[in-house]
């Protein structure tokens, strides 16, 4: 199978296959309807046939985008055998999803929302199980992550786990969970960076929406979502080769303050990033942005925050622009 361009899409290299997640450039005129984006190839010639292990790895990735994106009657489905770095983040937003206003059991949830009940255990558990996550985004930016070993936020997540432990304790349970929060407010002032004090300010959201408080979670959502974009802006213009689409939200809504020598690279680290380690830290760093987002919108009536995407085009330079709101 070959990758069949639209009319007026630019060809792009020999070989070429679609990275997960790419979508056309907006500039471009959309696709007939009913275009077969996937068609046979010509039959190969005898040394084609021969390929190369790098092509069949291509194949397989262009197969897993189609499986990805539920379209299986052009190509046959080849099973993703990787880690997905993402699935925890957004299982985390699921978990949140179940106290916002599109569930069905909002006001009997949020009114007996006590530490042993199904929705609030699942939303403890899920914040739990982002340690490695959280700690393999950290050090993808810094290797000396200060937060994992300072104190305060140590004694929260340990006594998250203990909440969880004791979920059929509600009382014990709901005490764990209420000397967690002051924890991880002990740990805020602490954070050394940006990127730490996102995670901090995630944790105190999610266990105040574990507490019955939904007010207080989208508070501090919205201080960790801003922050999260602090940080992806930081990176944006490390990497160097990606264009960021700017939009009127981005301009009106982004307005935290952070004290003096709270950063994203450490000045002394600066001269020693690359564009590549910064393309690194900023595709392992995008999922986290995401997930606080859905969490955000998920807790309100409508999408208040958009989500980022992140494309490559056919000369291998990035496109990041935001999605999910209107205008």
């Amino acid at each position: 199978m070959r990758f069949n361009v639209p009319p007026g899409w630019p060809a792009p290299p020999d070989g070429w296959v679609p990275d997960p997640g790419w979508q056309p450039d907006p500039a471009w005129p959309p696709a007939p309807p009913g275009w077969r984006f996937w068609v046979e190839a010509p039959a190969p010639t005898a040394s084609a046939q021969l390929g190369s292990k790098l092509d069949e790895q291509l194949l397989k990735v262009a197969q897993w985008t189609r499986q990805r994106a539920g379209k299986h009657d052009e190509l046959p489905a080849v099973a993703f055998s990787g880690p997905d770095p993402a699935a925890k983040w957004f299982s985390l937003a699921g978990s949140v999803a179940k106290f916002g206003p599109v569930h069905s059991a909002l006001n009997t949830a949020l009114a007996s929302a006590v530490p042993g009940g199904d929705q609030v255990l699942d939303l403890v558990k899920s914040l739990y199980a982002i340690e490695d996550e959280q700690s393999r985004v950290l050090h993808s930016i810094d290797t000396n992550v200060k937060l994992l070993k300072e104190g305060p936020y140590r004694a929260g997540r340990l006594l998250l786990s203990e909440a969880h432990r004791l979920a059929d304790h509600a009382e014990e349970s709901r005490r764990l969970l209420e000397t967690a929060k002051d924890r991880f407010y002990d740990a805020q002032p602490l954070a050394s960076s940006v990127q730490e004090r996102t995670m901090v300010e995630l944790h105190l959201a999610l266990v105040w929406l574990a507490l019955g408080r939904p007010d207080d979670a989208r508070y501090w959502l919205e201080q960790a979502y801003q922050s999260a974009r602090v940080v992806i802006d930081s990176l944006t213009q490390q990497a160097g080769d990606v264009k960021v689409l700017k939009s009127k939200w981005a301009t009106t809504a982004l307005s935290i303050y952070y004290p003096a020598g709270l950063f994203v690279v450490p000045l002394k680290l600066k001269r020693l990033w690359n564009a590549d380690r910064a393309n690194g830290a900023l595709t392992a760093f995008l999922p986290v942005a995401n997930s606080i987002a859905a969490c955000l919108n998920s807790l309100n009536p409508r999408p208040v925050v958009p989500s980022l995407q992140l494309t490559t085009n056919y000369d291998g330079s990035r496109l990041l622009q935001e999605v999910g709101l209107e205008g």
